[in-house]
């Protein structure tokens, strides 16, 4: 079955995707009737093509390309509002996650997109410190996406008044961290431990400090 966009594109439904979404996300997105409660709450709805009860429709569909594509995935801010406003206890966040690594995993996403990067280089220095330290999270960021100059301002701001320490202590038991980062990759991750494939590679590789 092919479906017509409003811009005129067709684009073959795919009627497995809902149940693949579903299961993986572990939410009813058959239940949702588009009330829009979600969209309504949701933070950054107006910058977004695709709105949260957009999303959910494409992935009811079987719209998998357009779902993907969709921008929200990379402007989600995980604030949980389409949850707690959604009747039938959608979140709208879990579903995002998913469709983020399945999106990665389709070749949709370049990795080095700008979320891609921070998620590694924040998961990397969690597994090999157990907690993050800013500074050298920051200095890593920059040089990978080479906006060494971009924000510089506000950067050197936050260190004139200490918010970016110098030094930040990691836990005492950083084997403990590793290890169970590595449980979580050789298990194959379930949507909450971290459904994207670019993160479990972050993770499994993880090793040392900063």
């Amino acid at each position: 079955m092919y479906l017509l966009t409003s811009q005129g594109e067709r684009e073959q439904a795919d009627p497995r995707f809902r149940e693949e979404v579903r299961l993986r996300s572990g939410q009813p997105v058959e239940l949702c009737f588009q009330c829009q409660e979600c969209t309504n709450g949701c933070p950054v709805a107006e910058f977004a093509a695709y709105r949260p009860g957009l999303v959910v429709r494409l992935v009811q569909l079987g719209l998998r390309h357009r779902a993907l594509s969709a921008d929200l995935l990379w402007l989600c801010p995980a604030c949980e509002t389409c949850a707690a406003r959604c009747p039938n206890g959608i979140s709208v966040r879990r579903v995002l996650d998913v469709l983020r690594g399945m999106s990665v995993a389709a070749g949709l996403v370049p990795l080095n997109h700008r979320e891609l990067v921070f998620d590694h280089l924040f998961l990397t220095g969690i597994a090999g410190r157990g907690r993050v330290a800013e500074l050298p999270l920051l200095l890593r960021y920059k040089l990978a996406t080479r906006e060494i100059l971009r924000d510089a301002g506000l950067g050197l701001r936050m260190l004139r008044r200490g918010k970016l320490p110098l030094r930040t202590d990691g836990v005492k038991n950083r084997a403990e961290v590793r290890r169970l980062f590595r449980a979580v990759a050789d298990a194959g991750a379930s949507p909450e431990q971290v459904e994207n494939p670019h993160l479990l590679r972050a993770t499994a590789g993880a090793g040392g400090g900063w």
